[in-house]
């Protein structure tokens, strides 16, 4: 988040809330890609309801229409924000609808107060998964990395995953290891967390649909990738390893079919530091403090899909989940 080329971490945001000496019944982030877990755990001490976008928040719904929502619901703020994201989500579609122009367009309320025990059953899921992956059999490690390699990317420009899908199919190949009570356990917790959520049709028809994300990465590192036109379509990539070594690559003809085909042609262009680590940056998130997301990425070590559908801007098809 930032403004005219200067941004400001999710620390500082925070900070910057903290010390306005107000407590605020809800956050509402108007801006896209922010509904991931990461956000929602550093503003929950901060407010009772956070409303934000998993995918893109254009902005055409205008405060009025909140404040109205707000004027008929004074004394019930979670129903107030359920009617106005579903208002602002019906209002958004019919004025972007062109075509069949694809809309990634959603809205999620959120109870803070929940998050909490959210955080702890995710913390466990996480010590299982580790512990699965670094002593478990072959078979167990194979399985986990067939779900990392279809873990469902928001944007190819944001390193974020459906973490709720993620975390479902992770315990759906691992039966011996997550038994069906701790399947529900998680499962209630993280619905326990939402009070309301409102997509477009668009999304909805195809049942694309995504709760909460969260990143995601292997060896520690993460990856997020952009098409550059000029004056034929290449796509680049950057890698942020943990130890604050920043690489970037491109497709040596410009040219894939899949991950596999991509991950091959990859060209070194060229190797820089950035400003952080992942200990001195997401290590310092209190999602990363509650849950121990970071241990996951750095075990890990089967990269997760690199391209996104909406990154594309492509049409969906019928069947895709």
């Amino acid at each position: 988040m930032g403004y005219d080329k200067r941004h400001f971490t999710l620390v500082t945001l925070r900070e910057g809330i903290r010390n306005s000496g107000v407590r605020f019944s809800s956050i509402y982030i108007d801006c896209c890609l922010m509904n991931c877990l990461e956000y929602q755990f550093g503003l929950k001490d901060l407010c009772d309801y956070i409303v934000a976008s998993t995918y893109v928040m254009q902005g055409g719904a205008k405060f009025t229409d909140l404040l109205e929502c707000l004027a008929k619901s004074p004394d019930d703020m979670a129903s107030a924000l359920s009617n106005y994201i579903h208002f602002a989500m019906d209002k958004l579609f019919a004025e972007m609808a062109v075509g069949d122009n694809p809309l990634y367009l959603d809205l999620t309320v959120t109870r803070t107060d929940r998050l909490d025990a959210l955080g702890r059953n995710m913390r466990k899921f996480v010590d299982k998964l580790c512990d699965v992956y670094e002593n478990g059999s072959v078979d167990q490690q194979d399985a986990v990395d067939a779900v990392t390699d279809k873990a469902v990317k928001i944007s190819s420009m944001s390193p974020f995953y459906d973490a709720a899908k993620y975390m479902k199919a992770v315990m759906l190949a691992l039966p011996e290891v997550y038994d069906e009570s701790f399947y529900n356990d998680l499962k209630n917790s993280f619905n326990d967390c939402l009070v309301a959520q409102a997509y477009s049709s668009y999304l909805t028809e195809r049942n694309y649909q995504v709760d909460y994300s969260v990143l995601l990465g292997a060896f520690g590192h993460y990856r997020w990738g952009r098409w550059f036109t000029n004056p034929v379509s290449i796509p680049y990539v950057w890698s942020y390893e943990a130890d604050g070594t920043l690489y970037e690559y491109q497709v040596v003809d410009g040219t894939f079919n899949s991950d596999e085909d991509f991950n091959c042609q990859l060209l070194l262009q060229n190797k820089s530091k950035w400003a952080g680590t992942l200990e001195s940056t997401y290590g310092q998130t209190a999602f990363d403090q509650a849950v121990g997301w970071s241990r996951w990425l750095r075990l890990n070590r089967h990269e997760p899909s690199m391209w996104s559908k909406s990154g594309f801007e492509e049409e969906l098809d019928d069947d895709d989940e």
